[in-house]
């Protein structure tokens, strides 16, 4: 916003600095766990919080929580809460050690959250990286997740059924953010510095 960037520290600490001069300040205080997948919606940054297994709601303005939200009750070591995509009504988030999503209402996020398991074409690796990077498809109707460990994309729709998508023999290995462009799909290939 404004010419500004958010980063995230160690300990999860959001940090805001101006893109021209690069003088900031530390935005919104850390929980100790990771702070992922920053996401604007207005004023307020959606925050995956990775092994914590939660999401938080900062006011862009002030950096104070507007709410916190527990996405799953799995032990460290058994959730990661990696990205999210701002979808409608919804945001959805992606869990890289379990085979599920997660939907949270915009407009009401402590309401209760909706786990959504992953179906189909998805066949879960465990204690590894798996569901990463996620944005909409180009008509909107469905999501786009990124499989890190495979480097496969897949077309997910509402009730979680994923479809592999065809990527003409290319593979998105290590796979992470994801950001739509019109009809063009840009992905980070994080390990691979790509």
């Amino acid at each position: 916003r404004g010419g500004e960037s958010a980063a995230v520290g160690p300990n999860g600490d959001i940090y805001v600095a101006n893109l021209k001069t690069g003088k900031g300040r530390v935005l919104s205080a850390g929980t100790g766990t990771p702070s992922l997948g920053l996401k604007v919606d207005g004023r307020r940054l959606w925050v995956a919080g990775g092994s914590g297994g939660d999401a938080r709601v900062i006011d862009t303005k002030t950096g104070r929580v507007r709410a916190s939200v527990e996405l799953t009750d799995a032990p460290v070591g058994q959730t990661f809460v990696n990205d999210e995509v701002l979808a409608g009504r919804y945001v959805w988030f992606t869990d890289s050690l379990q085979a599920q999503l997660y939907r949270v209402d915009r407009r009401h996020p402590s309401r209760a959250v909706k786990t959504v398991k992953l179906t189909g074409d998805w066949v879960q690796t465990p204690g590894v990286n798996n569901a990463n990077g996620i944005s909409r498809t180009p008509d909107g109707k469905a999501l786009l997740v990124v499989k890190s460990d495979t480097g496969q994309l897949f077309r997910v729709d509402a009730r979680g059924r994923a479809t592999l998508v065809d990527l003409g023999g290319a593979a998105l290995t290590n796979g992470d953010g994801l950001l739509l462009k019109g009809r063009t799909l840009y992905a980070v290939q994080n390990r691979l510095n790509k």
